[in-house]
């Protein structure tokens, strides 16, 4: 397995690497937000970095793929634009999360938010295979998230898109939240291609201190033969947070 940590630039690139960190996890809305020239010179900070940006999040931050006032085309340019920035960047992997964009208005059909959903997915795993990249349905607890809010929720999600390059993520913060047991890992099997994780009480980087069952969870990957990417999304205490959580982690492996 390979470990990463959610961030959004290079500073502290050297001290991961040399803490045993793998890669980096940026926002791929915040990437989108920048202009070229500022884009150009995050490319070269990547290219001087000893850790590569190889998974992003924060996928859709300021469209809506679901209610009436969905606007197709500009969702479409955006995927576009922002898979060809992610594949610049090295990336694999983009995370879709986005409660904003995803959430169902109130008195919305289910059904109808599914499917658009689905449309969506299917419409940005052929942007995403473009470059080789895969989109990872993000499971959000339901205090984040009306919809989407389990592993196997989303894997049936990614059964309705039935696309090679839609798969799934499980998140072990809000997996907790939902007490979600992990034989839903299971189920995912070959369909989980990433994963998230971070303390289940309060969303802090993994510690000794912490009462989580981080063994159960690694037990589950481990019993699929996953060996992709762990990305630490969490709230940050104090800089030593790094150094503890990847000595935490890195037990189960």
């Amino acid at each position: 397995m390979k470990f990463g940590i959610c961030t959004s630039n290079f500073d502290k690139a050297d001290l991961l690497k040399d803490l045993g960190y793998d890669y980096l996890e940026f926002s791929l809305a915040g990437v989108m937000s920048m202009t070229d020239i500022q884009f150009k010179d995050l490319l070269n900070s990547s290219e001087r970095s000893p850790l590569k940006v190889e998974a992003f999040n924060s996928f859709v931050r300021t469209l809506k793929v679901v209610g009436d006032g969905v606007d197709w085309v500009a969702l479409k340019d955006y995927v576009k634009a922002a898979m060809e920035r992610a594949n610049a960047l090295g990336g694999k992997i983009v995370v879709f999360g986005s409660a904003g964009a995803r959430n169902v208005p109130e008195g919305y059909p289910r059904e109808k938010a599914w499917n658009q959903i689905a449309d969506f997915l299917r419409m940005a795993g052929d942007e995403a295979a473009k470059y080789g990249i895969y989109i990872a349905i993000e499971n959000l607890n339901k205090n984040e998230s009306n919809i989407l809010n389990t592993v196997e929720e989303g894997l049936n999600m990614v059964k309705s898109v039935g696309h090679s390059n839609v798969k799934v993520l499980a998140d072990y913060y809000h997996m907790a939240v939902e007490n979600e047991g992990f034989d839903a890992i299971i189920k995912a099997d070959s369909n989980l291609v990433h994963t998230h994780i971070a303390s289940g009480t309060n969303r802090t980087y993994p510690s000794e201190k912490d009462k989580d069952r981080y063994d159960l969870f690694f037990d589950a990957l481990k019993d699929i033969n996953y060996n992709g990417r762990v990305s630490i999304e969490a709230r940050l205490t104090d800089e030593s947070d790094y150094a503890n959580a990847i000595k935490v982690l890195k037990r189960y492996v």
